[in-house]
């Protein structure tokens, strides 16, 4: 299991072997540890804000020669889902930047982090998502209204994912009880 601080040292690490300036964006588990939502993830998960697929794999191979599995999705990727224009504008800025000299980490907004989990949907992401819930308290609507952006980009089976969407609205509502 990775904790927050092992994630720290692994991306200092990144960043040391890093020539230029790099922004990642944490996503999946590795976001929810960096907003203390998890202890801890079993792999870093990134989304690398850059096109050289070449950086991509050094990043990668770094990663693993410190001896940990990393999924880095492509700029504007998170599995099936292509995310909206405005997903590193909505992305939080991580307390730890200071500590890097050519690495800038951003974290995966909540809202989108919640959304991404909602199309595999399995019971660790149903904890995520409620856990996001608690913390963040966000509005219906406007979980609603990222869902539909996010729902036309989505390359996997969009009867499931809408399916998904709807039992966790059932969930929603128990969480967040009207006052």
């Amino acid at each position: 299991m990775i904790d927050k601080g092992k994630l720290i040292e692994i991306l200092r690490e990144v960043d040391s072997q890093l020539s230029d300036q790099v922004t990642l964006i944490a996503i999946g588990g590795t976001a929810l540890n960096l907003l203390d939502i998890k202890q801890g993830t079993y792999d870093v998960d990134l989304m690398i804000e850059h096109d050289d697929v070449v950086l991509k794999a050094e990043i990668t191979a770094i990663i693993y020669k410190l001896g940990f599995e990393t999924q880095i999705q492509d700029k504007g990727t998170v599995v099936m889902f292509d995310l909206p224009p405005d997903y590193a504008y909505k992305s939080l800025a991580s307390e730890f930047n200071a500590l890097f000299k050519n690495l800038k980490l951003l974290v995966l907004s909540p809202i989108d982090i919640l959304i991404t989990k909602l199309g595999r949907y399995a019971q660790k992401d149903k904890i995520d998502i409620e856990n996001i819930v608690l913390r963040y308290r966000p509005m219906w609507e406007e979980i609603e209204q990222r869902f539909a952006i996010f729902l036309e980009k989505y390359h996997g089976n969009k009867k499931q994912l809408q399916k998904n969407f709807n039992t966790f609205k059932k969930q929603y509502l128990i969480l967040i009880k009207p006052k």
